[in-house]
């Protein structure tokens, strides 16, 4: 029941002396168990795993309703089923720990000291907590995609929401045909690694390999695999300089991308989500407060207050009407005033 790895290591000194150098680490989730900290984390699992099961239910209805094609179309749909992906995978992990590592009690170093030949052990805290790490990113990523979805509740109530979203939903083709081209480049570079030095680096000794290997440092995964080749330095400036490349043309595309579909939008050559009464969220809300207000219940809890109402704003109308009839009449005064000054002015 001992999930672990082990790595030997032989040393071989300039005097013909070999010294055994003996690693072992096994894993577990958490280093402390208790069971009110236990229960409040496996709850809110489980309320997050039940909502997304409904959500799954519910955007299920909607692909069938829609189509695949004008389900897809929308980004906000998208970046849903991505969400639901990822809380597959954290429940994937999670399921993964409750069969497999709740037994175990303990992380190990065991060290051979060659010169007492005995073991030393200590607690080998750097891999402790590993799988909820992966847990918890997963479930951030989730919360993150969440947060943007909800700015297609927030684009019905401000302006400069509404073209950023009108913005991204016209670049969203772009953007994926990007992502594959640049799929397609790292894959490529990824060939030509496996085929020129996959023999003398385990990194690169297979296609698969080498893909996880680049898009591991491409993604700035620093627990990576050094490279150990005799040629080591020009390989890696290799892969520097491709990713520096990358980067700028991924920053050049992007920008392109964005400016080009920000002056479609500014320019009114798409239609806005916003546009559609029927799904305006902010029109909707207006509408529920109408029939909220004008129904029964609420008019003869609140006939007094409302009748006080009209009664002050009449009151207060008539007071302006009158007002201005005075200053009306003080103007035709002046007028008056003034033209038997003009005239006298004449005269004299």
């Amino acid at each position: 029941d001992l999930w672990a790895s082990v790595r030997i290591l032989f040393e071989f000194d300039i005097y013909g002396g070999v010294t055994t150098h003996l690693v072992v680490r096994s894993f577990r989730e958490r280093l402390k168990h208790e069971f009110a900290t236990d229960a409040m984390s496996l709850g809110a699992e489980a309320v997050l795993y039940g909502v997304a099961l409904l959500t799954a239910v519910r955007e299920g209805g909607k692909i069938r309703a829609l189509g695949v094609s004008t389900y897809f179309s929308q980004l906000w749909n998208v970046l849903s089923v991505i969400s639901l992906a990822f809380l597959i995978v954290s429940f994937a992990f999670r399921w993964q720990v409750s069969q497999r590592w709740r037994a175990l009690e303990a992380s190990e170093v065991v060290i051979l000291e060659p010169s007492t030949g005995s073991y030393n052990v200590v607690t080998d805290h750097d891999w402790l907590g590993e799988t909820d790490a992966l847990i918890v990113k997963f479930q951030a990523l989730t919360l993150v995609l969440l947060w943007i979805r909800g700015f297609s509740y927030m684009q019905f109530f401000s302006k400069k929401i509404d073209d950023f979203v009108a913005t991204c939903t016209l670049a969203k083709s772009n953007f994926i045909a990007y992502c594959f081209i640049m799929f397609v480049i790292v894959a490529s570079f990824s060939i030509g690694l496996f085929v020129g030095v996959g023999e003398q680096e385990e990194n690169f000794n297979t296609f698969g390999s080498a893909l996880l290997t680049l898009f591991d440092l491409l993604f700035g995964n620093f627990h990576a695999e050094s490279i150990e080749l005799a040629d080591g330095l020009l390989v890696s400036t290799l892969i520097v300089g491709v990713f520096v490349l990358l980067t700028f043309l991924s920053m050049s595309a992007l920008l392109a991308v964005v400016h080009w579909a920000s002056k479609q939008v500014q320019e009114g050559l798409i239609k806005r989500e916003t546009d559609d009464v029927d799904v305006n969220l902010k029109h909707r809300l207006n509408m529920l407060l109408v029939r909220v207000l004008s129904s029964k219940w609420v008019f003869c809890i609140s006939r007094q207050w409302i009748e006080t109402y009209i009664k002050d704003k009449t009151r207060s109308a008539i007071e302006a009407k009158q007002m201005t009839d005075q200053e009306m009449d003080l103007m035709e005064r002046r007028e008056l005033m003034m033209a038997a000054r003009s005239s006298l002015r004449n005269l004299i």
